[in-house]
C-alpha cells in the first residue's frame, strides 16, 4: 500500500475516532453539563434511620424537590429561594439542623386550628400549613399524621412553643 494511502487511512481513523465538539444534541460531550446529583436517588432506609449525611441526601434530594413549589405556590416572594435555611434557619449548621427551629415563628398551646383564627393573616398560613406542609412533611419523614398517635408530626416539628 502506498505511502499516500496508509497516511490518508491513518487520518480517517483518526479523525472518525474523535469525538465532535461543539454538537447541541449530544450532551455526553458537553463538558460543561453537571450531572445532577438527585438523579435516580432513592432512599436507603426510613428517615430516623438514617445517619447524617443520608438525612442530608434525603432532604436535598426528596423534601425540598417537594415542598419548595408548595411553598413558593402559596407566596412566591416570599419564598423564592426555599431550601435549608427556610425550615432549619441561617445558623442550622452550627445547630446541626436541630428541629424545631427557635428561629421560626412560636406557635401558642392553643387557637387550633390555626386556619380558623380571627386574624386573616394568621387564618392564611394556618390554612397553609394544615393543608399543604405538616401531613407531607409528616407523610415525606415517614411519621404519623394523625393527632394522638405516638409517631404524630405535626406543628411542633418545625415550631417551638412560646
Amino acid at each position: 500500500m502506498p505511502v499516500r494511502s496508509l497516511l490518508f487511512l491513518s487520518l480517517s481513523l483518526f479523525l472518525v475516532a474523535c469525538p465532535t465538539t461543539g454538537d447541541d444534541d449530544d450532551a455526553s460531550n458537553d463538558d460543561d453539563a453537571v450531572a445532577d446529583p438527585c438523579e435516580g436517588y432513592e432512599a436507603p432506609s426510613e428517615f430516623d434511620d438514617m445517619n447524617d449525611d443520608e438525612k442530608r441526601d434525603y432532604m436535598t434530594c426528596v423534601v425540598v424537590p417537594e415542598m419548595a413549589p408548595r411553598f413558593q405556590e402559596f407566596d412566591a416572594d416570599e419564598y423564592a429561594n426555599f431550601g435549608c435555611d427556610t425550615c432549619h434557619g441561617d445558623d442550622r449548621v452550627e445547630r446541626e439542623h436541630e428541629m424545631p427551629n427557635p428561629d421560626l415563628y412560636r406557635l401558642p398551646l392553643s387557637g387550633f386550628p390555626f386556619s380558623d383564627d380571627p386574624d386573616p393573616e394568621v387564618a392564611v398560613y394556618g390554612d397553609f400549613m394544615e393543608t399543604e406542609v405538616s401531613g407531607n412533611m409528616a407523610d415525606l419523614l415517614g411519621r404519623s399524621s394523625e393527632f394522638g398517635d405516638p409517631d404524630f408530626f405535626g406543628c411542633y416539628g418545625c415550631h417551638e412553643q412560646p
